[in-house]
């Protein structure tokens, strides 16, 4: 009987971990798009990896071959790839900042609710202490 439920927690949890990377993935291609293109007369290793990432990004978006491509990443999300397509080659910095915003939004959410949960637990073991003691008596 715990094994459907089991099965469906891991099926929640893998699903949650493939949109936590999906969203990282299309926040790091917006920064990457979203950065200025150094001068090709700059030589150094900064602005080779720069257009590099940035080379990298627009193939990515372009639909080239990938282990995450960028069309599941939409897909994922619930995200029409079109619409994320025309944002990242319009507006990479406007996405960027949303998508941001977004998941540091989401990580306090989190946090918030991880202190809630300690400190229902906390008063939980302070409203059993009493009742142990008086079991020691």
């Amino acid at each position: 009987m715990n094994r459907p439920i089991e099965f469906d927690e891991r099926r929640v949890a893998a699903t949650q971990i493939f949109r936590a990377i999906a969203l990282e993935l299309l926040e790091a291609t917006a920064l990457d798009l979203s950065r200025s293109v150094p001068d090709l007369a700059d030589r150094s290793e900064r602005a080779r990896t720069a257009r590099q990432d940035r080379a990298d990004a627009i193939r990515w978006v372009g639909g080239c071959a990938a282990h995450m491509s960028f069309a599941m990443c939409c897909d994922a999300l619930n995200v029409h790839v079109e619409t994320v397509r025309r944002q990242l080659t319009s507006d990479p910095a406007t996405l960027y900042t949303r998508l941001r915003d977004g998941r540091q939004a989401r990580e306090a959410e989190s946090a918030n609710a991880e202190r809630a949960r300690e400190a229902d637990d906390f008063h939980d073991t302070e409203s059993i202490r009493p009742a142990a003691a008086m079991l020691h008596v």
